[in-house]
C-alpha cells in the first residue's frame, strides 16, 4: 500500500467515525433508544455504553485523521466494529430486523440486515491495513519517530490530506443529494396518488 492510499484511508475513515459522533451527539436520546432497542444491555446501562460509544468513535476519527497513536486507534477501532458486528448478528439471529443500526453520520441508519455486518467486516480490514504503511504521510507519529517535518507535513502531505478530504465531501454532498431527492420522489408520488 503506497503513503497516499494509507492517508486516503485514514480520512475515509476518521469521517466515518467523526461524522457518526457528531450525530450520535446531535441526537443522543434516539441514540441511546437505539441501543436499548438492541436488548444486549441492561436498561440501565445505555445511557452509559452511549457515551462510552459516541467517546471513543469521536477520539477515534481524530487520531486517525491526524495520524497520532495508530496502533491505539485501530485497536480501538475494530474492537467498535466487533462490538457492532456482534450486536447486529445477536438480533438478526433473533429474528429482529426493524430495529435502527444506529450508525449515523456518513453511513446512515438502516434497517438491521446482513449487509451491514459485511460492510463492518470490511471496514476491519480495511482499518487493520493501514497498519502496513510505517511511515505515514500526515501523520504525528512519523514526525516523533523521524523527525522529518517536509516530508510529514510538506506540501505532498496536504495536497493528499486536501484531496481526501474533497472526494469525502462529495461523497457526503452525493449521499444527501440521493436522500433528498428519494424523499422529494415520495413527496411527489404522494401528491400524484391524492389526486
Amino acid at each position: 500500500m503506497n503513503l497516499e492510499l494509507e492517508l486516503f484511508i485514514r480520512v475515509f475513515l476518521a469521517f466515518i467515525f467523526i461524522s457518526s459522533a457528531i450525530s450520535k451527539y446531535n441526537n443522543f436520546d434516539k441514540h441511546i433508544g437505539i441501543i436499548s432497542d438492541y436488548k444486549i444491555l441492561p436498561s440501565s446501562f445505555s445511557r452509559i455504553a452511549g457515551r462510552i460509544d459516541f467517546t471513543a468513535e469521536l477520539c477515534v476519527g481524530i487520531l486517525l485523521l491526524i495520524g497520532f497513536l495508530k496502533p491505539l486507534a485501530v485497536s480501538i477501532s475494530v474492537l467498535l466494529l466487533l462490538i457492532y458486528i456482534v450486536a447486529v448478528s445477536i438480533n438478526l439471529l433473533r429474528g429482529r430486523k426493524e430495529i435502527s443500526c444506529g450508525c449515523g453520520g456518513i453511513l446512515g441508519n438502516h434497517q438491521l440486515s446482513w449487509k451491514l455486518v459485511a460492510r463492518n467486516i470490511f471496514l476491519v480490514l480495511t482499518i487493520i491495513s493501514i497498519l502496513l504503511i510505517k511511515d505515514s504521510l500526515f501523520s504525528f507519529d512519523t514526525l516523533i519517530q523521524t523527525d522529518s517535518a517536509i516530508h510529514t507535513f510538506g506540501y505532498k502531505a496536504w495536497q493528499y490530506l486536501f484531496i481526501s478530504t474533497s472526494l469525502m465531501v462529495i461523497l457526503l454532498l452525493a449521499k444527501e443529494t440521493f436522500y433528498i431527492n428519494k424523499h422529494f420522489n415520495k413527496i411527489i408520488s404522494s401528491l400524484k396518488n391524492n389526486d
